[in-house]
């Protein structure tokens, strides 16, 4: 049985601290962004530690201090001033089969708020919802509240080739998304995180001001496992791996490395793992493909039918600008 407490089945962070589960502190990264934008997005593959970063977010925001006894904002945080937090999983609705159930979804989301902080529930679309609850939050608390919508784009990958549901998903969004944009005023701080940009979502088209951070160098290790943090804050877990295969460390980092490393998300950022999969590996003792078994992609999987790849090595070498990342959607 392994020493150390693996988070392999939650992405909750005040379960992992109070239950003492292997934290990488990205608490000073955290802190920066908290500190220095009020608008910031982050694109970053599925099952990558997004839902994570949103939930420890969370816990800061509403002054949670105790949960970070230890960490490295503990040194830069001084008045842990508690705010209003809203935190809306946008995976909730990819499961929708039609745009009824997805709006009813979202008016439940609406509504867990509005009875938390005493709004009165309107008969009116989801977006004028929002905007009332962030004027009722702000007047009757005086403070202005934080936004955190995780995984903002669930809904839209699933129809990505469904004309006809995608664009009545996308009017529904784009109602809800752009109270961000005209309640600017009652925000404090807002974060969204996704698996890629669409660019033609008006969350990017109308919130010019959206700082993205995806592809800069100072934040490319906020979300995964760095190389240096698993040669570093690991060692001793990768030395119990090691031991547990009856190899040596070095062959236990190169085997690590070789199923679970490989992304790059800036010209100049770290080497980083897929968190994922590292860690059920770290505590299965073994190697699996862990981030496929967990789910598959549908978006990807439906691209792959309609515009097969013949050759990977077609690929190799070829570059592209950074805004051939974002889907015309």
């Amino acid at each position: 049985m392994s020493k150390f407490k693996y988070p392999v089945d939650t992405d909750q962070f005040q379960i992992i601290r109070e239950q003492g589960l292997l934290y990488v502190d990205k608490t000073d990264l955290m802190f920066d962004l908290a500190n220095r934008y009020r608008y910031v997005f982050l694109a970053r593959p599925r099952r990558f530690g997004k839902s994570l970063l949103c939930n420890t977010f969370k816990a800061y925001f509403q002054g949670q201090k105790e949960l970070f006894n230890g960490l490295k904002v503990m040194k830069l945080e001084k008045e842990w001033t508690k705010f209003p937090v809203l935190h809306f999983d946008m995976s909730e609705l990819k499961n929708c089969t039609n745009i009824q159930s997805m709006r009813n979804i979202l008016s439940d989301m609406i509504a867990r708020y509005e009875e938390q902080f005493g709004a009165v529930k309107m008969i009116e679309e989801e977006g004028a919802r929002f905007r009332r609850l962030l004027e009722h939050i702000y007047s009757s608390m005086g403070k202005q509240v934080v936004v955190l919508i995780d995984e903002y784009d669930a809904p839209m990958m699933r129809y990505l080739y469904d004309e006809k549901m995608r664009e009545s998903v996308r009017s529904l969004l784009r109602g809800f998304y752009q109270i961000i944009k005209s309640g600017a005023a009652y925000l404090r701080f807002v974060f969204i995180t996704g698996v890629t940009k669409f660019s033609q979502l008006s969350i990017f088209s109308e919130l010019n001001n959206l700082y993205q951070i995806s592809l800069l160098d100072g934040y490319s290790g906020i979300c995964g496992i760095t190389q240096n943090e698993l040669n570093t804050v690991l060692r001793p877990c990768v030395e119990e791996f090691a031991e547990a295969l009856g190899i040596s460390t070095s062959k236990a980092y190169a085997l690590l490395k070789k199923n679970y490393d490989g992304y790059h998300f800036s010209p100049k950022g770290q080497d980083v793992y897929a968190p994922f999969s590292l860690l059920r590996a770290l505590n299965d003792k073994t190697t699996n493909h862990y981030w496929f078994e967990s789910g598959t992609s549908t978006a990807l999987l439906e691209h792959l039918k309609r515009y097969p790849i013949t050759r990977a090595l077609d690929y190799d070498g070829v570059e592209v600008c950074e805004n051939e990342f974002s889907i015309p959607c």
